[in-house]
């Protein structure tokens, strides 16, 4: 299995090499502890969010709704992130 920080995160295993079990167990971790949502499809991963953690039983409807507008309101990244000054395939890249 090759050298994967991923893997090594997943499995909590920084040091020494990583196998085929290591790999196995990341895949397992993703597979029942992960929900990714995509930003492309926020709308939709927004309301997955909410069915699969019940947040529609949850509290106050009008909390809720003015919860997912200030979410609704912010889709794109709002973090500030440095850009990458090089061509794909670059020694940087």
């Amino acid at each position: 299995c090759e050298e994967n920080w991923m893997v090594r995160f997943l499995t909590n295993e920084m040091k020494g090499p990583l196998n085929e079990d290591h790999l196995i167990l990341a895949m397992r971790v993703l597979q029942n502890k992960c929900f990714v949502g995509l930003l492309e499809e926020f709308d939709l991963s927004l309301q997955l969010f909410e069915s699969y953690f019940g947040w529609s039983k949850v509290g106050d409807a009008a909390k809720r709704k003015e919860c997912t507008q200030k979410i609704e309101s912010r889709k794109d990244n709002a973090n500030n992130h440095p850009t990458l000054d090089e061509d794909e395939g670059g020694e940087i890249w």
